[in-house]
């Protein structure tokens, strides 16, 4: 491929570059949107973790008296 062809799409190296030195406000244009994705992300995560936690500890209380096995190798209970 030719140095002089230029590609439609914008590379990597070039984004970064019309980001960090056009836009005026350097590495500080990087992190917009960081704040309101942390306030969206972190209690969508939490209750999601939590939901995942509940129902694993309720499907193995149920497989291990019908099938006798746990379904996590992070299970606190021996059988």
């Amino acid at each position: 491929m030719d140095s002089d062809s230029v590609s439609p799409m914008p590379g990597v190296r070039n984004v970064i570059d019309s980001v960090y030195h056009k836009s005026g406000n350097g590495l500080r244009d990087f992190y917009k949107g960081y704040l309101i994705t942390l306030v969206i992300n972190v209690p969508f995560s939490s209750i999601i973790w939590t939901l995942y936690w509940c129902i694993q500890h309720h499907l193995e209380i149920i497989l291990t008296r019908k099938y006798g096995y746990i379904t996590s190798p992070l299970s606190i209970k021996k059988i």
